[in-house]
């Protein structure tokens, strides 16, 4: 069994600015647990928050992320979760098969797939 390796903080990051710019400051740092000021700190890339700080953070992030959408570092560990187990190159192989049937589900149902999967796919290929 693979090691879970946390969301890099600078996607976090990015989620909760956008949050922040959606809703506003106060109500995101209430939902993460923080300060206002503590969370604009946090938010400051020339920093690097203390461990508890991006453990709150992170931990909002799995709460949140389900209404803020995958992107393409959670499509891939969703991938890898699922195929957990199989070794490579079959588990390579199969990530590349289950993002062609996500693709084309998405233009059977007559929408373009969204830039998350068109970055995976580009890299699987």
């Amino acid at each position: 069994m693979t090691a879970r390796r946390p969301v890099p903080l600078e996607i976090v990051r990015q989620a909760l600015r956008s949050a922040v710019d959606r809703d506003g400051l106060r109500p995101v740092a209430r939902a993460v647990g923080m300060t206002p000021t503590g969370l604009s700190k946090a938010l400051d890339t020339s920093i690097s928050p203390r461990a508890s700080t991006q453990t709150k953070m992170r931990d909002w992030y799995v709460r949140h992320s389900r209404g803020i959408g995958p992107n393409t570092y959670s499509a891939r560990i969703a991938l890898e979760m699922m195929l957990e187990g199989i070794p490579e190159p079959q588990r390579s192989e199969g990530i590349a098969v289950m993002l062609q049937v996500v693709e084309k589900i998405y233009r059977s149902a007559g929408m373009q797939p969204p830039e998350w999967l068109r970055k995976l796919l580009e890299s699987d290929s």
